[in-house]
């Protein structure tokens, strides 16, 4: 009877003990003191062997260091004690997200919302997942149903952010993130995610000043280092985007993200060996991640490696970027398209889709019947161009009141996966015309022209892509374009879309611009072939003039977009065009002084 009652007695006070280091754990974990929160932990469960809370605190702590494997083996111990703990299985589904396993932490999510429906953070994780896989409208929808129960769940608000902003919300975005902000400032994912909306929009500035906050608060965050590196290069500065990766462990829980981004630096740096491997060893790390893939097929597609990767960049349909657009026509299943009814549909810029037009006359030849979804602005210029097909002006995230007049279709095809049928070698691409337009409009433009005095008249764009698609290495004042190539009674006629205030007042009267030839692209396509000569930076008029045949000299970065290729004067896709690359990164004097000379020989 006494030894039963001391005993008891004895187990008491142990509980009592472990309860207390686990309090003590749980603060230090708050404080982001990891070590000290690991020894009570441990001494936890050390006086309680079995302790499912020690256990579960153990494996949060593995999770946020990047242990990865000790988080999952913490939480399954707990899992074959108790099949359905909630907490424990949300540790395995934090670990699978870690791990790029997104399909796998899909199915566990729905299987604890299953046995635990009110589990709020396991529904924000499952949003997160819907956003990286494109359903920002599902995801929204999911983060609704929890911010009317939750309204102060940071993390929700965080995501709700990035879901708002993919849906093209961006004030509503921004009011989610200030008020993630505001619930939790020193919320390591909701910073990122303000960052990364920040850079979006092109305020690269702004987006590095939060990740440096972050940073501040805690100098070993993986991710924010990641992030930080990215915007960085996106900023023209791949220097400083090194040295912010050097301090991410090569072998950390992020380990395929920090050798992916290593890549893209080392590729700005002109080191292509070195970003090869670098990109070789984060599809190794990571071989079921879309984004870690693409970034690899594009960095193939430079070499010229188009085998591979036309392959690989079918990745991009699986990531957040460019998902695959749903109709209510199957899905093509990458088999022969010979004789059957194609609907080809639009993806990414406006660029990409005259690009990717190259392999129409292909299909053509090849289908039964080929229907084609296009951005409105080259509707009529695709449907002149490509007579045999029937054209539709498109782009509709989930309505396509055309379709109704398509006619029956056997599939559909996104347009950028046309290339990997067609032009798998670089002797594939022709290098032929393939857009044309109206003699008249030509002739009609020519006579306008001739109104801001006699030629030559040289087109112009200064600008291209946006902060996140490294605009700032990409682009230059029009007045320093122009004053470099002045001379010769040359007038300059702009062909920049979205002029920005004082840019045409800047050039002094030297530069004429036709806003009213820049809505549609067959009245700019119209005008550019009515002028002697083009000089653009890389943005879409290269794709245009290319298209058309036209004579165009394109002002290279370093370190260019994957359509542009490492190296050579000139691109598979058009034989018209003339690369003049950069020799010294940001250094745009000697491909003007290589413009310049062109024009005086042509013009």
């Amino acid at each position: 009877m006494l030894a039963g009652f001391l005993g008891r007695l004895t187990g008491d006070r142990r509980e009592k003990r472990a309860a207390a280091r686990l309090a003590a754990a749980v603060r230090a974990r708050e404080a982001g003191r990891l070590d000290d929160a690991e020894r009570a932990a441990a001494a936890a469960l050390a006086a309680l062997p079995g302790s499912a809370d020690a256990h579960l605190l153990l494996s949060d702590i593995a999770l946020r260091r990047g242990d990865l494997a000790a988080a999952e083996s913490r939480a399954k111990t707990v899992l074959r004690a108790q099949p359905e703990n909630a907490e424990a299985l949300y540790l395995v589904i934090a670990v699978r997200r870690r791990q790029g396993r997104l399909a796998d932490a899909e199915r566990l999510l729905l299987r604890l919302l299953d046995s635990a429906p009110e589990h709020l953070d396991a529904r924000v994780d499952l949003a997160g997942i819907l956003i990286e896989r494109g359903q920002h409208a599902d995801a929204a929808a999911l983060l609704n149903y929890v911010l009317k129960r939750a309204p102060a769940l940071a993390p929700a608000h965080a995501n709700m952010g990035v879901a708002k902003h993919m849906l093209g919300d961006d004030a509503a975005a921004a009011e989610h993130f200030r008020e993630a902000l505001r619930l939790a400032p020193a919320d390591e994912a909701a910073r990122n995610n303000h960052a990364l909306f920040l850079r979006d929009r092109g305020e690269l500035a702004a987006a590095a000043a939060e990740l440096r906050a972050a940073l501040e608060r805690d100098p070993a965050s993986e991710r924010t280092r990641i992030n930080l590196a990215n915007v960085l290069r996106e900023s023209a500065q791949p220097g400083e985007a090194l040295a912010v990766l050097e301090a991410v462990p090569v072998d950390g829980a992020l380990a395929a993200e920090r050798a992916a981004t290593l890549a893209k630096v080392l590729q700005d740096r002109g080191d292509l060996a070195a970003a090869t491997e670098a990109h070789d060893r984060a599809v190794a790390l990571r071989p079921e991640a879309a984004d870690v893939r693409l970034t690899r097929a594009l960095h193939l597609l430079a070499l010229g490696r188009f085998e591979e990767g036309w392959t690989e960049y079918e990745q991009r349909l699986r990531g957040s970027e460019s998902p695959r657009r749903a109709f209510p026509v199957p899905d093509w299943d990458g088999g022969p398209l010979a004789g059957k009814r194609v609907l080809v549909y639009a993806e990414q810029g406006l660029g990409d889709e005259i690009m990717f037009a190259s392999c129409l006359p292909d299909l053509a030849r090849e289908a039964g019947r080929v229907v084609v979804e296009c951005d409105a602005r080259l509707a009529r210029l695709f449907a002149h161009s490509f007579p045999q097909l029937a054209v539709f002006a498109g782009r509709g995230k989930t309505k396509h009141p055309w379709l109704a007049e398509a006619g029956e279709l056997d599939c559909a095809v996104p347009a950028g996966s046309l290339p990997g049928l067609y032009r798998r070698t670089r002797a594939a691409f022709p290098g032929t015309p393939y857009l044309a337009v109206p003699p008249e409009r030509v002739a009609a433009w020519r006579e306008r022209l001739s109104g801001i005095g006699p030629g030559p008249w040289v087109g112009v764009a200064w600008r291209g892509g946006v902060g996140k698609t490294r605009e700032a290495a990409r682009s230059m004042a029009p007045a320093r374009m122009l004053e470099a190539l002045a001379g010769g009674g040359r007038r300059f006629v702009s062909l920049q879309h979205g002029v920005r205030a004082g840019e045409i007042e800047s050039c002094g009267g030297a530069l004429h611009a036709f806003p009213d030839a820049l809505t549609d692209a067959m009245e700019q396509a119209s005008l550019m072939a009515a002028l002697d000569a083009i000089v653009t930076v890389c943005n879409t008029t290269v794709h245009l003039g290319g298209a058309l045949g036209l004579p165009v000299l394109v002002l290279v970065p370093s370190s260019p977009e994957w359509r542009y290729q490492y190296e050579g004067e000139h691109m598979p896709w058009y034989a018209s065009v003339r690369l003049l690359r950069q020799t010294v990164p940001g250094d745009w004097d000697g491909p003007l002084a290589k413009a310049r000379a062109a024009l005086e020989a042509r013009c």
